[in-house]
């Protein structure tokens, strides 16, 4: 699967020490086990040493003047026994929820592994050493600091486990960055407050050490488990007929394998955690059980993404959709059985995982489901025997609250929020025209057809699907984005702005020519108006009257209005400016002449704002204010400038015929 194609994967290797690095990792572990039981060897022979004191001395001092004291407080609290026992606990609960795989469910286990092991081997070490606590009022043992130790091993772990997800390298030294301040922090502030000896915060490493040196090797054989993640969560499916039938699946749904039959059945019927967010989502029941436009949305996207895949490899690598069976008014998908063995890890699929992500991305299709940051990326794939991997599921369960990076924009555009299984066709059709010659290449003129019927009847799907939901907080976010979009209407302002005077100029002269066409004015006049309007100072205003236009066409209510008003006060102002500073020379903007009190309150006014500048003085003339005004009411929708009958009194009379 080599390609020429930019991928996301980075050189990496999983944990896999050899016989020579098992043994240093031994020693490593041995070294640090021995220093710390010396350290409170040595302790309990000098209890309370002289450098202990002066260190612990100047610690508190040095605290006592800092603004930290709040801080260290909120840190020692977050980090103590009762809430690291709550958030270990949550973890295991909430880890077997947000991933089916195995990964999540270990780094549970071990992270509640690691503080138990700190907490008994803090109790012993406490003994060993018999030390009291700085403060007097205290009446428990002060070595080590378990605060400081278990700070210490979650760090670590947390880091290691993200270096091994292949996070981003930023996101990498974020992770360690946080988990080094947090370890400073904790430290300090435990000597702050007289609850440890600095000699306590020194164990307090050493056993932090410790803990990943013993504990990491268990994580992997936890994450290798198979164990760990039921194969199925109570989903009542047909009892299959073939004798070789296997039930597979996971939260939400369940898969009838039948390679006799060459067919793999998915069952959706999620619990109801899952459904109530989706209704508190869309307002509206799982898609996939009954709602035909949204089954249909799932075979074309299916589709499309295996002829991307047909397109990037030269072979199709999507399991496709070949039949919808329906029972008792909910549906079943029949997906072509594709022989192997489902991936062990994310690590193993790692490069076919980072270049779908890279295709989907640029395609606007869904990536979350093959995303190799997702932690069960992997159960959505087999590996066939020739080693290729393929897709066989791209139906999500879970609603995703927030897009990617990639996804934001058209997120918030198309009101795709939160997002599930949404695809952006206006970015795929986008992909398909800049690579429209590679595309039929590699695909055929026959593929290259297929693709685009896909998107065609895939887009009309998921706009049904889309469109029978109510979606509240998708539609809020769109309106609020298109109403509020600043930033692109601001770009296309100034893209406006640059022929802002031709635009002005061809509004006149296309009034010029009507009343030229009608009669009303003969060719002398019409030179005449064409004179006036080459004027400097006419330019000038003409310029500022394409500029009000353009912020019309680009800025909707009430920022349309907004921006023209202070469009003219900054004239205004620089007007006066110039006035002052250089009485008796010509305005480079046109001075108050152009910019006056008029102009700037008229300007405000909605939709009759955009020409405010036919008030400015070198447009006050008859006939150009009359054209200005004529060709800008001629110009509202429903023939309005005809049925009221402003052709009757804002341009000349035809002249009179024999």
């Amino acid at each position: 699967m080599s390609s020429s194609h930019e991928t996301r994967s980075r050189p990496f290797r999983p944990l896999n020490p050899g016989r020579k690095g098992r043994l240093l990792w031994m020693a490593a572990t041995v070294t640090l086990a021995v220093a710390l039981i010396t350290l409170a060897a040595l302790i309990r022979a000098n209890p309370e040493s002289e450098p202990d004191r002066r260190l612990l001395a100047d610690i508190v001092e040095w605290g006592e003047e800092s603004f930290l004291d709040d801080w260290y407080d909120l840190i020692t609290a977050v980090t103590g026994a009762r809430w690291a026992i709550i958030a270990m606990a949550a973890s295991v609960v909430v880890a077997p929820i947000i991933s089916k795989a195995n990964n999540a469910v270990a780094f549970a286990i071990t992270l509640v592994a690691i503080g138990a092991a700190d907490l008994l081997a803090g109790f012993g070490l406490s003994h060993l050493a018999g030390v009291a606590r700085p403060d007097p009022s205290s009446t428990t043992l002060s070595f080590p600091s378990g605060h400081v130790a278990y700070v210490v091993s979650a760090g670590i772990l947390f880091v290691y486990v993200a270096y091994l997800r292949r996070a981003h390298p930023a996101l990498i030294a974020l992770i360690a960055a946080a988990a080094l301040f947090v370890i400073f922090s904790v430290s300090v502030g435990r000597v702050v407050q007289e609850a440890h000896w600095p000699s306590d915060i020194l164990g307090g490493y050493l056993l932090g050490l410790i803990g990943p040196l013993i504990f990491v090797p268990v994580y992997h054989r936890l994450e290798a488990m198979r164990w760990v993640t039921p194969p199925r969560v109570g989903i009542d499916v047909p009892e299959p007929d073939s004798a070789d039938a296997v039930i597979a699946g996971s939260y939400g749904s369940a898969v009838v394998i039948e390679p006799s039959k060459g067919t793999a059945t998915k069952y959706f019927d999620p619990p109801i955690l899952m459904r109530l967010l989706y209704w508190a989502s869309f307002q509206d029941a799982f898609p996939y059980k009954d709602d035909v436009a949204a089954i249909e949305a799932a075979i074309y996207r299916r589709r499309i993404a295996g002829l991307l895949t047909r397109y990037r490899y030269g072979k199709d690598l999507v399991a496709d959709i070949t039949d919808v069976r329906w029972t008792d008014g909910k549906a079943a998908l029949v997906t072509e059985y594709v022989p192997g063995r489902e991936a062990e890890s994310n690590i193993e699929a790692w490069d076919f995982l980072s270049q779908v992500e890279v295709l989907f991305d640029e395609a606007g299709l869904p990536g979350w489901q093959l995303n190799p940051h997702n932690p069960h990326a992997h159960t959505n794939l087999i590996r066939r025997e020739d080693g290729d991997f393929v897709i066989v599921d791209m139906e999500s369960g879970f609603v995703t609250p927030f897009p990617s990076s990639a996804q934001m924009r058209a997120s918030f555009r198309h009101g795709s929020l939160p997002v599930f299984d949404d695809m952006d066709f206006e970015k795929l059709r986008q992909f398909m025209a800049e690579r429209e010659s590679d595309l039929r290449r590699q695909l055929g003129e026959d593929g290259h057809v297929e693709l685009q019927d896909a998107v065609e009847k895939g887009e009309a799907a998921y706009n049904k699907w889309h469109s029978s939901e109510p979606r509240i907080w998708g539609r809020t976010v769109r309106i609020i984005y298109r109403t509020l979009n600043i930033r692109a209407d601001l770009a296309a302002a100034r893209r406006g702005m640059a022929s802002a005077q031709q635009q002005a100029s061809r509004h006149m002269e296309d009034g010029i020519k009507r009343w030229e066409a009608e009669g009303r004015i003969e060719s002398t006049q019409a030179d005449e108006l064409r004179a006036q309007l080459a004027s400097p100072d006419v330019q000038i205003a003409m310029s500022h009257l394409g500029a009000h236009l353009v912020i019309s066409a680009v800025l909707r209510f009430p920022f349309g209005s907004i921006a023209r008003f202070l469009w003219t006060l900054i004239f205004m102002v620089r007007a006066v400016d110039e006035a002052v500073r250089f009485r008796g020379r010509k305005s480079t903007s046109g001075g108050l002449k152009v910019h006056n009190p008029i102009v700037l309150i008229w300007g405000a006014i909605p939709g009759f704002g955009a020409v405010a500048y036919i008030f400015s003085g070198p447009l006050m003339k008859p006939l150009l204010i009359r054209l200005a005004i004529d060709e800008t009411i001629y110009d509202l929708p429903f023939r309005l400038y005809q049925r009221l009958g402003f052709s009757r009194w804002l341009p000349p009379r035809i002249a009179a015929t024999d």
